[in-house]
Order: C-alpha cells, then structure tokens, then sequence
C-alpha cells in the first residue's frame, strides 16, 4: 500500500479510502503524502508533529519580532544624543 521515501510515505487517495486505518497508523510513524493522479494533493501527520511544526513557526514569528525589535533599537541608538548635546539643546531652546 505504501510506498516509503526516505522518513516518508506516500499513499495515493484510492489507498487512503481503501484502508484509513493503516494509513492513520502509518502517519503516527511518519508523514504520510497523499497522492492524486501521481500528483500530491495532501499529508497526513501525527498529532504530535502538527503541535511541534506549530511551535516552531512560533518561535521563527517570534525570532522575527525580536530581530524587528533589535533593529529599532540599534537605529535608534545611533540618533541618541550624548549628555552634553542633549543639555546643550535644551539651553537652546530655553533662549529661542
């Protein structure tokens, strides 16, 4: 029914309808791409590796965040003014 390449299955639609079963254990062991037409339609995943892909996307949406952030600061540090410019702006515009 399968046919195995490398740490995947692949299965065509016919075989899923055929046999469920096998192909829901087979996906708790590893994906399972389904086929249509010799072409891939779908993929079945365990529970397990559906919960781990979300949580890297999560930690790559935050990864970016951070880096978004990061760069904020270090732009905004390069437009900071040093102690003696800054009090030297405000006498500045004290008088004008």
């Amino acid at each position: 029914m399968f046919e195995v390449k490398g740490s995947a299955a692949v299965a065509t639609v016919s075989e899923l309808r055929r046999d469920v079963g096998r192909t829901v254990e087979a996906a708790h062991q590893a994906p399972v791409y389904l086929t249509s037409d010799g072409k891939p339609v779908a993929a079945m995943v365990s529970v397990e590796l559906l919960d781990e892909i979300f949580g890297l996307l999560e930690d790559v949406d935050d990864a970016r965040v951070a880096a978004a952030r990061l760069e904020r600061l270090r732009t905004a540090r390069s437009t900071l003014l040093g102690e003696e410019e800054f009090w030297a702006k405000v006498e500045q515009r004290k008088r004008g």
